[in-house]
C-alpha cells in the first residue's frame, strides 16, 4: 500500500500532466490529438478489483 502512495499515484499524476499538455500543444498546432485522446482514456479508467457478489437466499 505504501508503494502505491510513494511512488504508483505520483507517476500516475505526471503521465496525466504531460498527456494534457501535450495535448494542448497539438491542439494548438493543429496537430492530431488521437494518441492524447486514447491515452487519457486509458489513464482515467478506474482500476479496480472485480469481484463476483455473493447472492444468499
Amino acid at each position: 500500500m505504501l508503494f502505491m502512495l510513494l511512488l504508483v499515484i505520483p507517476l500516475l499524476g505526471v503521465f496525466w500532466f504531460l498527456n494534457f499538455t501535450t495535448f494542448f500543444k497539438n491542439l494548438k498546432n493543429g496537430k492530431s490529438t488521437h494518441n492524447q485522446n486514447v491515452f487519457g482514456a486509458v489513464l482515467n479508467t478506474p482500476i479496480r478489483k472485480t469481484q463476483t457478489p455473493i447472492i444468499t437466499s
